[in-house]
Formats: C-alpha cells, sequence, structure tokens
C-alpha cells in the first residue's frame, strides 16, 4: 500500500490544483488454500519443446 500512497501523495498537486482524481482499482483475488490440479507441474512455466 505505500507505493499507492506515495502515487496519490505526488498527484494531490494537481487534485489542489482543482483537477479531478479519479481511482479505478482491481484485486485479483487467489484463494491460498487451493491445491493445483496437478502439483507435478507446479512450477513448471515452460513447454516441452523449450531448451
Amino acid at each position: 500500500w505505500s507505493i499507492i500512497e506515495r502515487q496519490l501523495i505526488r498527484w494531490g498537486e494537481f487534485f489542489r490544483a482543482g483537477k479531478r482524481l479519479r481511482v479505478d482499482l482491481s484485486f485479483n483475488y487467489i484463494d491460498a488454500s487451493l491445491q493445483p490440479t496437478n502439483p507435478a507441474n507446479r512450477g513448471n512455466k515452460r513447454g516441452s519443446s523449450a531448451t
């Protein structure tokens, strides 16, 4: 959250100058309690043809 706070502080001068500020946030929720469907391939990010 500190990164977001710093950016909002940087944008603060625009807000004080009468500009409007609109911030759209989205969150990608990942349930850490779910097990991967195929644990043998976990961490395998390359295809079979990679060298």
